[in-house]
């Protein structure tokens, strides 16, 4: 009975004994589990963080200075920053160089240049800017200005019929031009390869062609 008694015990000792070894393999793959669901919940965070002030103004810089004006408007206005002083002027900015305005746009055009051009005066000035920043800004919407007010101006003279020769162009179409047109004098050599002609203008101004068609021009 005594050894009855004693052998029970032993059994009982070890299925508790057991018990305890599963339990405590248990306890490192919850761990884990817990592990990987917060290193999911941190990832999820980074992806849907929010872009600082600071950030958000290189991002758009960046963008700015590689003439995706488009993507930087869109990443203004996904940052709800329209009404933030120094992003609408980056917004305006990015909206006004990407116009291509024609002759009858210019005076709206010049009108909206100078808005855009005070509000960076106005950043520096407020101390949102550096100097070196707004004349970035600002000498850029200048060369902006200066180039699309020339290339306006000669596609509205030419369409008009004030107009440089160019090279390849026919003698006919020199002739329609109103800036230059008829020339005062016209020497001519023909060979057996070609008729080759200088015209001669006012001013020390010279078009040459072979059979006629414009091939040099001397200024």
């Amino acid at each position: 009975m005594r050894k009855l008694l004693c052998l029970s015990m032993v059994v009982m000792v070890l299925l508790l004994s057991a018990c305890g070894d599963l339990e405590n393999s248990a306890i490192p793959s919850d761990t884990n589990n817990q592990s990987d669901a917060s290193v999911g919940t941190e990832s999820s965070t980074s992806d849907n963080e929010v872009l600082s002030d600071t950030q958000l103004k290189e991002q758009v810089i960046s963008l700015l200075d590689d003439w995706h004006y488009a993507d930087a408007k869109e990443l203004i206005v996904s940052h709800n920053k329209r009404d933030d002083k120094l992003f609408d002027a980056f917004y305006s900015y990015a909206s006004l160089v990407s116009l291509s305005p024609s002759f009858d746009e210019m005076d709206n055009y010049r009108e909206e240049h100078s808005k855009v051009y005070d509000k960076f005066l106005q950043l520096m000035t407020d101390g949102i800017i550096s100097v070196d920043e707004m004349m970035k800004f600002t000498e850029s919407l200048s060369d902006e200005l200066k180039i699309k007010t020339n290339i306006v101006i000669s596609k509205h003279s030419k369409d008009n019929g004030y107009f440089d020769p160019e090279l390849g162009m026919t003698a006919e179409r020199l002739l329609e031009s109103k800036s230059w047109g008829k020339p005062k004098d016209i020497n001519r050599t023909t060979t057996k390869n070609g008729v080759r002609e200088q015209w001669v203008y006012y001013g020390d101004k010279y078009v040459y062609l072979e059979d006629g068609i414009v091939t040099s021009i001397q200024e």
